[in-house]
């Protein structure tokens, strides 16, 4: 298996190095308003950003999607982040969703221009363990429906989400694993490939202790997750168990108890 780095820089290399430099070069022209645009047949298209705060948000104009679409398959919707994070919005990934194709976030200030990040469920899975944190493309969620898929063919829904939404009232974890086919199950009967679902954070971090973080008992009594800061890796299952809160099993891996 390829290591992180090489699975990057694939990615990267994926578009032509011309429609990377003329994206990130429009990038920097736009700022610190947001740039877009389209990758397409091995060029990138620019547009004009017509949302109404384009310090915050983009637009682009169906008829420009039109002739992008005229000219090949759309490699990527690209659009900037101007003294923003490199990671997604929650609007971001709907987006990303709806239009089935992968999305590039260019993160820039008024001197650097950061590496890309891109991302869609398109594109060839990052290798489990290695994986840098970044929220909603690489943590604990992403970790856990990328293993089901290379471990046990199981393609779980993605959950749209903004950074920290278990401090904005949002319990996403316990409001939708039924949805995606989990049920509880009891410590006792915890075998390889259920889930333990667990708070994370201080009162600061997580003041109404919600449940925010996920792993999954993948073998030799290991978990494999993903916590912020830190790469993902398999640690010992005890500690973890002792502390998480719900234990969970998809019918499709372990059927029913």
């Amino acid at each position: 298996m390829i290591d992180f780095q090489t699975y990057r820089a694939q990615l990267e290399a994926s578009f032509a190095p011309e429609a990377v430099l003329a994206a990130r070069e429009h990038a920097r022209r736009e700022f610190p308003r947001e740039s877009c645009g389209f990758i397409v047949a091995d060029r990138y298209m620019p547009c004009e950003n017509l949302a109404a705060k384009p310090e915050d948000d983009f637009f682009i104009a169906p008829e420009r999607w039109n002739e992008a679409l005229a000219l090949g398959d759309i490699q990527a919707v690209v659009h900037s982040h101007p003294n923003g994070e490199v990671f997604p919005t929650a609007a971001d990934m709907r987006s990303q969703r709806d239009t089935a194709v992968p999305w590039v976030i260019i993160a820039l200030d008024s001197e650097r221009v950061l590496d890309l990040m891109i991302w869609g469920d398109q594109l060839p899975r990052a290798p489990l363990v290695g994986r840098p944190f970044v929220h909603g493309v690489f943590d604990c969620y992403s970790l856990i429906r990328d293993y089901y898929l290379a471990e046990h063919a199981l393609d779980l829904p993605d959950y749209p989400r903004d950074d920290g939404w278990w401090k904005d009232g949002k319990d996403l974890y316990v409001e939708n694993f039924r949805a995606a086919g989990f049920f509880t199950i009891d410590r006792s009967q915890v075998k390889e490939g259920d889930a333990f679902l667990m708070r994370m954070g201080d009162r600061s971090g997580n003041p109404d202790s919600r449940i925010n973080h996920a792993a999954v008992f993948s073998s030799n009594d290991l978990i494999l997750h993903h916590k912020p800061k830190r790469l993902s890796c398999h640690e010992p299952a005890g500690m973890w168990a002792r502390v998480a809160d719900v234990f969970v099993r998809h019918p499709e891996v372990n059927g029913y108890v």
